[in-house]
């Protein structure tokens, strides 16, 4: 797999694969799910399944936009761009 390739899977596929696991998974989700353990171990954190939905959707734009910005950064310093 050329560097292209990985750079266009990273970018683009990766944040949708994220996304649909998220939403396949929120149906059998329980309606609090936890978000945080503590230092023991135990479960200190809860947040709904919908929060949980839409942080995982945050973070999948994060990460396209994140990946997307060095993608050009790399292609203007390369010259293709």
């Amino acid at each position: 797999m050329s560097k292209k390739n990985i750079s266009f899977f990273i970018t683009f596929l990766l944040p949708l694969a994220i996304i649909e696991q998220a939403w396949i998974a929120l149906p059998v989700l329980n309606e609090k799910v936890v978000t945080h353990f503590g230092i023991n171990g135990r479960a200190d954190g809860w947040s709904s399944k919908e929060n949980f939905f839409w942080i995982e959707v945050l973070l999948s734009l994060f990460i396209f936009l994140l990946f997307s910005s060095k993608r050009i950064e790399m292609e203007r310093a390369s010259g293709k761009s």
